[in-house]
């Protein structure tokens, strides 16, 4: 099984700042733009729950992203997680 895939959340709609390890939401007009850390999953719902529209936008990209991943792992002889003997 390959590596798990990347969550597109943080470079689609955040800037993240190393120094106050605060990640700042990129979309306008957004009623809680500061966030303490990273964590892919908490953007994640932040952007779920405040930028409706925006997490449509961010479930297209991890679907595009995990289609990618499994075409690449047929290439390399892998298939449903079982490896060709």
């Amino acid at each position: 099984m390959g590596r798990k895939s990347v969550n597109p959340v943080g470079a689609l709609f955040f800037e993240y700042n190393k120094g106050s390890n605060t990640s700042k939401c990129k979309i306008s007009d957004c009623p809680h733009p500061i966030m303490k850390g990273k964590h892919s999953m908490t953007l994640q719902k932040h952007v779920e729950q405040r930028h409706p529209k925006s997490y449509l936008v961010l479930v297209k990209e991890k679907k595009c992203i995990e289609h990618s991943d499994s075409d690449s792992d047929k290439a390399d002889g892998f298939e449903s997680n079982n490896k060709k003997l």
